[in-house]
């Protein structure tokens, strides 16, 4: 099993080990398993192997959430040796082909791996929607905006570059913006779930207009070719 296309090393951070870990979950699943509308047809992938990615994911998944609060040491130990345990799932599946053909460049992409310098080509045009929810911070003036792919809530970017976050602050009276091409938004773009803005005492008791969208990042001269559909336009009252 030869891989010509993807770096093979996992990532440092349990954050981007988390998103890799889910994104494989997402792609993979119906190409190993079936259903979904797409055909099982990897199915030179072990099904221990498998199995034991999935069993690790689910072990890893509650405890990494539970220790982004406040917690006991235990709950730290017990989420570092599930780390270990999904680093190695993930290593089992890449050493038993999960980055060799009959998949590709593209597949491995989607999966959330790097490429190899010389496998790199244009990322695709992002078809997902993004959806978020707000968090206020009333003693901060903070505004935190968890995203996540649509429909699959706790994915983060998955595999896209990044979000595009565009921001309007306006008075309670004022009408909102009809769309997100409108004049007068701020841009600016995330790579790391939750975006989040501190605003000015004067900025207290507006509202927060706000619309994402995917983007990655693109080879060509069209940057618009990298950049997915809006998301509906949310709002919330800063305090």
């Amino acid at each position: 099993m030869t891989n010509k296309f993807a770096k093979t090393g996992l990532p440092g951070t349990e954050e981007a080990l988390d998103t890799l870990a889910n994104s494989v979950l997402t792609y993979a699943t119906p190409r190993i398993e079936g259903g979904g509308g797409t055909a099982g047809d990897w199915t030179d992938i072990p099904a221990a192997s498998w199995g034991a990615f999935k069993t690790a994911l689910a072990e890893w998944t509650p405890l990494y959430a539970k220790c982004k609060a406040a917690h006991l040491p235990q709950d730290t130990e017990l989420k570092n040796t599930a780390k270990d345990k999904l680093r190695a799932a993930v290593g089992d599946l890449i050493a038993h082909g999960l980055l060799a053909n009959p998949r590709t460049a593209a597949d491995a992409l989607a999966m959330g791996f790097e490429l190899l310098d010389h496998a790199h080509s244009p990322k695709p045009t992002p078809t997902d929607h993004v959806e978020f929810e707000f968090a206020l911070d009333p003693e901060s003036h903070t505004v935190r905006i968890a995203y996540h792919i649509e429909g699959r809530k706790g994915s983060g970017k998955g595999s896209y570059h990044g979000v595009e976050v565009r921001f309007w602050v306006r008075p309670l009276d004022a009408a909102a913006p009809e769309t997100a091409a409108d004049d007068g938004w701020r841009s600016e773009v995330d790579t790391a779930t939750p975006w989040a803005r501190t605003f000015a005492a004067s900025e207290i008791g507006q509202r927060l207009y706000v619309a994402m969208r995917w983007e990655n990042q693109s080879s060509g001269k069209d940057q618009a070719a990298g950049k997915g559909p809006w998301s509906a336009i949310r709002s919330v009252v800063i305090s």
